[in-house]
This record gives structure tokens, sequence and C-alpha cells, in this order.
């Protein structure tokens, strides 16, 4: 008799409506399948990525103007986006002495993008490159520093600072 009865119950659950595999016929599932690929940004200088923090970058002494100047080589950025912004975070350009006596230099920084130069306190807008082999005088950008005044005019001694060049990817 107990044997009978799971029979019957087993059996009354297989076809009432709305249970187990009597209901699989006609039914769906919507899957919603998404990826997102995270903005990727690398800068080169001299056609190779920049490692670390650090790019040694020492002002000599201009021939034609006196000043402490320099205008470096292209900076490329390469990723996976189309555009970025490129800044300074420092709010000046300020280079102390390294001997602790209270003497520095002032300079002024300015971006050069297509042979236009802007201040490098204020967002420039470059393209993004795919690759680095896509380089052109078009699509890189220089920084260039300048003293205040004529070299001459700062006491011997060694100055230094650390700028930080900031690169934002434009979605």
């Amino acid at each position: 008799m107990m044997k009978s009865k799971c029979v019957l119950l087993a059996l009354l659950t297989l076809m009432l409506p709305g249970s187990g595999s009597a209901q699989t016929s006609g039914s769906s599932v919507s899957l919603d399948v998404g990826a997102e690929s995270v903005a990727r940004v690398v800068v080169y200088y001299h056609d190779v990525p920049v490692t670390g923090n650090n790019i040694n970058f020492p002002l000599p002494i201009n021939g034609l103007s006196q000043h402490f100047e320099r205008v470096s080589d292209f900076f490329y950025v390469v990723g996976n986006v189309e555009q970025a912004d490129v800044v300074f975070s420092d709010s000046s350009f300020v280079l102390y002495s390294t001997s602790g006596a209270n003497r520095k230099i002032n300079l002024s920084g300015e971006f050069i993008f297509q042979n236009s130069p802007s201040s490098a306190l204020k967002p420039l807008h470059v393209p993004v490159l795919k690759n680095i082999s896509e380089a052109t005088v078009a699509t890189g950008f220089k920084v260039h520093f300048t003293s205040e005044f004529l070299a001459g005019n700062y006491t011997q001694d060694t100055y230094a600072n650390s700028f930080t060049l900031l690169v934002k990817p434009i979605p």
C-alpha cells in the first residue's frame, strides 16, 4: 500500500500543470551578454613607453636666448580611446636650490601641439594612437620650459624639482 501511494504521488506530480518537464516545451530564456573594455593609455617618449615615474629633463642655457630652456622631443599617447587630455597637475613650475639655500628659478611651461603653443597648466586635447607606428609630427606634442630671467641672473647652484604630467582618456 505504501508503494502504491508513492507511485501515485509521483505520477500526479509529473502530470500537474506548471510542474517539472511538462512545461518545458515553448519556454524561452533571454540571455543578456555584455562586455566592458576599460580605457587604457600609455605615454611614449623617444618612441618607447615611459616606464617608472621619471624622465630626466635637464635645462641647459639656450645659446640664443641665454635663458635656461629646453623643448622636448615628441610625446605620443597610445591606447584604446580616440582622444585624451594632457595637463601638468602642478600650479606653477619652480626649481628650488638643492643645497638648501633660499633660491629658486621660476619657469614658464607650455605644450606645443601642431606648432601651436599653449599653457602646460591647462588641459591639451590630443589624439590617441592605436599603435606607436602611427606617430607623426601632427599627432605628437612637445613640452617647453624656459626660465623667467636670463641664466646669468641666478646664483650658481643646482636647482631641481619634479612635475607631474597627467593623461586623462576621453571615452
